[in-house]
């Protein structure tokens, strides 16, 4: 996105990535004060914590390109355009912790089902109580991990994919080689460098989180498999 210039939670980077083909494209979600689910990587925004703010006020701060600040109803809906992208949807942690958290997870996946968005979705957190959350209120959602901090072995008992970072990757090759055993959907992030991705493709990683794009797009041949409906 930098080449580009989008904010990153912005509209332009996601409609880039529909554009581009890419098989997902990452953005975070938090729960306003007034329980709007707004798309923003950090916990705060134009100064002020998201989630002890309405959202008309945070959105007196528009994104760097002038977009307003993004909610999950206008993703999914952008989403649901195109059969080739899905959402890998970050459910941030709460600063207010479990109660926050569950009613933020309970609100996500209600509005992804009112919405018949399921198929574009896939739910990723932190949090692993928030992925057994989710689970909990969809059993048949795909939902991956991010802190690297649970053995392949507890992940797959629990229904969950790993989708853990290249630092923790690297130190940790029983993991990937465990998680391939066990049939896990592997993904891994951030990689921008190319000589990286070339080893996680070849090791059979089933995705790359990148700011790079069109350069791991390059190396995979721009084959991206349709979304079923």
């Amino acid at each position: 996105w930098a080449k580009l210039n989008y904010p990153q939670n912005s509209m332009a980077a996601l409609k880039r990535a529909i554009e581009l083909g890419c098989e997902c494209s990452e953005f975070d979600v938090h729960m306003t004060s007034d329980k709007v689910l707004v798309i923003c990587h950090d916990d705060g925004y134009g100064g002020t914590w998201i989630e002890q703010t309405p959202y008309a006020q945070l959105n007196k701060t528009k994104l760097a390109n002038g977009e307003d600040l993004p909610i999950l109803s206008s993703f999914l809906a952008e989403a649901m355009k195109n059969r080739t992208t899905r959402l890998n949807l970050e459910i941030k942690p709460s600063i207010y912790k479990i109660l926050r958290e569950q009613e933020t997870v309970d609100s996500v996946v209600t509005l992804v089902h009112r919405m018949k968005a399921q198929a574009w979705v896939h739910y990723i957190s932190w949090d692993y109580n928030g992925v057994l959350r989710v689970r909990k209120d969809d059993p048949t959602a795909f939902v991956g991990y991010l802190a690297g901090d649970k053995p392949p072995a507890q992940l797959k008992a629990d229904g969950v994919n790993l989708n853990y970072s290249w630092d923790v990757i690297k130190n940790a090759d029983s993991y990937l080689t465990d998680a391939l055993t066990l049939g896990l959907d592997i993904s891994v992030w951030v990689v921008d460098d190319k000589n990286v991705m070339i080893a996680l493709l070849v090791k059979g990683v089933n995705s790359i989180c990148t700011n790079q794009p069109e350069l791991l797009m390059s190396l995979l041949g721009n084959e991206t498999p349709l979304i079923n409906k």
